[in-house]
């Protein structure tokens, strides 16, 4: 167990290598000037020439590269060229908004989903036709536009919700979940639908396994082989879409933080990109890879204590 917590570790490390050189590229393939964009096209060449020393864009290429990862590696993502702020600094301020959303998103979708799966593969009949097709529809409704229903309909039409406003949990759990509703509603919809066919798939075919069919010849009670059993089998499926369903998350908290207009990542980006605030972005893609890596960690645990079979390798 041990061996593989190393090993997962350990090509993180390339990983994190690979998207930080690529964003370095990317950027740099960014036609125009980055302090002409930043000081806009009425400055005069002083201020532009004083911006791009101060920039290091007057070094080469490898230079600026070199300087760079040698900062990544002390924790120094640079500074934001706009506000001057420590691009670390302003990434820890909004994470906990992004990640707050996701991660209530993920464990109501990984509840609801599993339940709805379970219910629809161990019930059939119409009850398992009504759940595939709200699923269907869950799946094919795109998260921003829901969101917009939801203000629409909920928050403007009934006043039962409020549309914006955010309150951090370590404040007052009641009040952030009081705004939080609807974003959690609107981006986990899909992920409802998506983990709801995965666990349905799944507790079907470990309720037609062969091992399933000898607890049952044996005379086990059906609600002990439902979830003493086939449960367990079936959970493993699932936490795998369940990582996949976290960065489909991460992707779509940016536009329903525009929705919602919740100051996190996703809102950030958004701010980045127009103002051509490249040293944020490049600090925004290393930080959600980052997340996305100790995801993926977590779910390789998830298989340790799943599967006993994993845990033994």
């Amino acid at each position: 167990m041990r061996r593989i917590i190393i090993n997962r570790v350990l090509l993180a490390i390339p990983m994190l290598w690979v998207v930080a050189t690529f964003m370095f590229v990317l950027l740099q393939l960014v036609p125009g000037d980055s302090a002409v964009a930043i000081l806009g096209e009425g400055a005069t060449p002083e201020r532009v020439a004083a911006l791009r020393g101060q920039m290091g864009l007057n070094d080469p290429v490898l230079t600026q590269y070199l300087n760079w990862m040698g900062s990544l590696l002390t924790g120094d993502f640079g500074k934001s060229t706009m506000s001057g702020e420590s691009v670390l600094s302003i990434l820890n301020k909004r994470a906990p908004v992004t990640l707050s959303l996701a991660i209530t998103a993920v464990l109501v979708s990984f509840a609801v989903g599993t339940v709805l799966g379970v219910v629809a593969a161990v019930f059939g009949g119409w009850l398992d036709r009504v759940i595939r097709i709200v699923t269907g529809v869950g799946v094919a409704v795109p998260n921003f536009w829901l969101g917009s229903a939801l203000v629409v309909v909920v928050s403007v039409g009934l006043g039962w919700l409020p549309s914006v406003g955010y309150v951090p949990f370590a404040k007052s759990p009641g009040e952030w979940l009081y705004f939080m509703i609807l974003p959690i509603t609107a981006i986990a919809a899909a992920s409802v639908a998506a983990i709801a066919r995965q666990a349905r798939a799944a507790m079907q075919g470990a309720l037609q396994s062969e091992y399933v069919q000898t607890l049952r010849g044996a005379g086990l009670p059906r609600r002990s082989i439902i979830f003493k059993h086939a449960l367990r089998n079936t959970s493993i499926p699932v936490v795998t879409i369940v990582g996949w369903q976290f960065v489909s998350l991460l992707g779509g908290a940016v536009l329903v933080e525009r929705v919602f207009a919740l100051p996190g990542l996703g809102a950030l980006t958004v701010q980045a990109t127009a103002s051509s605030d490249f040293p944020v972005l490049q600090g925004m893609v290393i930080y959600t890879t980052a997340m996305v890596l100790i995801v993926n960690l977590l779910v390789d645990l998830s298989y340790l204590w799943l599967s006993p079979k994993v845990r033994d390798q």
